[in-house]
């Protein structure tokens, strides 16, 4: 099986991937080759090539295009294909998951009516960043950082960890993100963390981190 990789941000050394075709045969070998799912040809390369012809991309089409490939006898064909997987802003397609696996298939039918094909394999991937507090990797951490109590005049540092444990290059950035209260329509029916947390100061200006942004 051909394997491919596709990564979120940044293109992957697995993306493209070199196929060699060789006719072992004394005869000449007229055959088309097509492509299933998102994957495509790129470049054909072969110093005994007859012709190939690839056919035309509608719109409106479903099916890759075929290409029609006529081989000399102890030749072979070099072709270049690529996964094109989905774009990885589109959600609905490419879910935000750390990886997705999608089949190809390559075919090769042939002039006498004789067939061939070729599994592929392509994994679109994302970059997974965990946070901890302790600086281990897969250790649990509270919901929440208590800083304590301090005085207006003084400041309490805490350091948080951040770690890429994807192979995936990842770019990250931290964003203020307005604590959610639940509005209170009457003491009687709120509990007491509701009753907490509807007096809590949301103030953003009172942190500092010293790194809000990264790629790596």
């Amino acid at each position: 099986m051909l394997k491919f990789e596709k990564w979120a941000l940044t293109q992957a050394k697995k993306q493209r991937r070199n196929v060699i075709l060789r006719n072992q045969t004394p005869a000449h070998l007229d055959f088309t080759i097509q492509i299933d799912g998102p994957f495509r040809i790129l470049e054909l390369k072969s110093s005994a090539l007859d012709k190939f012809e690839i056919s035309p991309l509608k719109k409106d089409m479903t099916i890759r295009p075929e290409t029609r490939v006529n081989l000399r006898p102890e030749a072979f064909l070099e072709a270049l294909i690529e996964f094109e997987g989905f774009n990885e802003k589109d959600h609905g397609k490419w879910p935000l998951c750390p990886s997705m696996h999608i089949p190809g298939l390559i075919h090769i039918t042939y002039a006498n009516g004789d067939y061939q094909s070729f599994e592929m394999e392509g994994v679109l991937r994302r970059p997974i960043v965990e946070f901890n507090t302790a600086g281990f990797e897969g250790k649990p951490v509270d919901d929440v950082i208590d800083f304590g109590v301090s005085h207006i005049n003084n400041s309490i540092q805490q350091t948080v960890y951040l770690t890429n444990v994807s192979k995936v290059p990842a770019k990250w950035k931290l964003n203020y993100i307005k604590y959610p209260t639940k509005k209170i329509l009457g003491l009687a029916t709120v509990t007491r963390l509701d009753l907490e947390d509807s007096q809590k100061t949301d103030d953003p200006d009172v942190f500092e981190f010293a790194v809000t942004e990264v790629f790596s």
